[in-house]
């Protein structure tokens, strides 16, 4: 992907999440994770609350510790006990 195109990409993530992570949860946890980690600041956790708890929580798998301790804290506490 170019970078003008992922730029665009990750833009539309932070101004359309939901439009987003209909797109996303169609791939696999360790591709959206992929996409999370390149996402601006806030993005990661943008998508993590607009998947199931299931998905969110595979594609958190994926991620590193300092990453997985950043989405989860900025989610409501509520939604970061059913993802885990």
């Amino acid at each position: 992907m170019s970078t003008a195109i992922r730029g665009v990409a990750l833009a539309h993530l932070l101004r359309h999440p939901d439009a987003a992570a209909r797109v996303l949860e169609d791939m696999a946890p360790s591709q959206i994770a992929a996409v999370m980690q390149s996402a601006p600041p806030g993005g990661a956790t943008a998508l993590l609350g607009r998947f199931t708890p299931t998905l969110a929580g595979a594609c958190l798998a994926h991620l590193t510790p300092d990453e997985q301790v950043a989405a989860l804290t900025a989610l409501p506490v509520s939604l970061s006990a059913l993802i885990l």
